[in-house]
């Protein structure tokens, strides 16, 4: 049976990780923000949480087309409860 994350379990496994990472909720609010996010992004955490991933990411795929939308696939793949493969995107 796969358990469901909690809100500290995600923290901590973002805080955890040397990379750039964030999470986001159900409605697409960034709920974690790590300090290589920070650094990498020059958004610090206070600026960030509780805002949508979308307007702070503003992500772009190699040829220039938004992705950070409605129908980003990262919230389809969050929304269907499926994993998501590789993608690069460009952000701000």
């Amino acid at each position: 049976m796969q358990r469901r994350m909690l809100m500290g379990d995600i923290t901590d496994l973002v805080d955890g990780t040397g990379d750039p990472a964030l999470a986001v909720d159900s409605s697409h609010r960034i709920v974690a923000w790590n300090r290589a996010a920070e650094d990498l992004l020059d958004y610090r955490a206070g600026e960030v949480l509780g805002r949508d991933c979308g307007q702070i990411l503003a992500g772009r795929n190699g040829d220039g087309h938004v992705v950070c939308h409605s129908l980003c696939p990262f919230r389809l793949a969050m929304h269907r409860e499926s994993r998501l493969g590789a993608l690069d995107v460009q952000v701000r």
